[in-house]
């Protein structure tokens, strides 16, 4: 349908902006940059109001749909500002906005002054569809004790599409007692406050993953790194400087074993392909919160620091023997 209605779709995840009142500069500017490459605009600066309506004429010269994931109730305020129009009534291309959040829905959208002509819930999956879903992910066959199985993981997986995949995706070729410890995990398990079922049925996938240990090593680092999408190149350079692909000999093994890992993520569907961006790989926002508690708990070598402040005290009291620090904050080193 949006092939006929729409001549672009822009989607921009806006979960882990900072949820306050206001906006950093920062992050509209950031916003804005997204917007930018997305149209096709690249290595150019957008700081300033003026950027702000550059980008809002830009956007009314065709017939936009502008996905905005992840919003919270203050988001609307600075949409103006970032350079997203919230009125294009009189434009001959009007651009439609879509906003979804996990937040409820009445609250969220009771809230916004946008004028949203529908708000709508997005119900989690019947048993048959989640059925579906499953069988279709780890091809299962048409067993009766299997298919008992099947509908008590779906079960507990409570019509979570991400769960379901997720699970699925771990449970491909295994043995009975597999699935069944599967089961006994996710019916035992009691962790993070709202997100039970996806954090259980993401740790026990995660504890039997399918590979050899540079799959969970990259993993880790994808979501020390991962605010953003996540670049290739960034992930090739921190994988090198971490010794994570240990024995390579040469750039391009590395490389290749770089490209070989991510595909490993995301037919496991820890990651996300992003079709506009190639070179750049995505961590859904709740597979990352779980990945950085897992991290938290499983021991590795390495951590990731923004900045450099405290990084003395850290390295005398933490563990990890290595230390991932962006370039920009190098000057100030100790």
């Amino acid at each position: 349908m949006q092939c006929h209605l729409f001549t672009k779709q822009l989607y921009l995840d806006l979960s882990r902006t900072h949820h306050t009142d206001k906006l950093r500069e920062e992050e509209i500017v950031k916003i804005r940059q997204k917007i930018a490459k997305m149209l096709g605009w690249e290595d150019e600066y957008w700081y300033g109001s003026d950027k702000a309506v550059k980008l809002k004429k830009r956007l009314k010269k065709e017939t936009i749909l502008i996905i905005l994931d992840g919003n919270w109730k203050e988001i609307h305020d600075h949409l103006e500002e970032i350079g997203i129009p919230t009125s294009c009534k009189d434009d001959v291309n009007e651009c439609k906005i879509v906003l979804t959040s996990r937040l409820d829905g009445g609250m969220l959208f009771n809230d916004m002054k946008m004028g949203a002509q529908t708000c709508f819930v997005v119900e989690t999956l019947p048993l048959d569809e989640a059925l579906i879903l499953f069988e279709n992910t780890v091809v299962a066959g048409a067993d009766s004790v299997v298919e008992e199985n099947i509908i008590e993981l779906i079960k507990e997986c409570e019509g979570v599409p991400l769960a379901i995949v997720t699970i699925a995706n771990a449970l491909k070729d295994e043995t009975m007692d597999v699935w069944k410890n599967a089961l006994q995990h996710l019916k035992n398990c009691t962790t993070m406050e709202g997100k039970k079922v996806v954090y259980s049925c993401l740790e026990w996938s995660y504890t039997h993953f399918k590979g050899d240990h540079d799959v969970k090593s990259l993993l880790l680092l994808c979501a020390m790194l991962g605010y953003d999408d996540i670049s290739m190149d960034h992930l090739l350079k921190y994988a090198i400087g971490l010794d994570l692909f240990s024995p390579i000999d040469s750039l391009d093994q590395a490389r290749n074993r770089l490209l070989e890992l991510v595909e490993i993520l995301k037919a496991s569907s820890w990651l996300i392909e992003l079709d506009h961006r190639p070179k750049f790989v995505r961590m859904h926002d709740v597979v990352y919160d779980v990945v950085r508690e897992i991290a938290s708990k499983d021991p590795h070598p390495f951590v990731f620091k923004e900045d450099v402040i405290g990084l003395e005290e850290w390295s005398k009291s933490d563990e990890s023997k290595k230390v991932c620090i962006p370039l920009f904050t190098l000057q100030s080193c100790p």
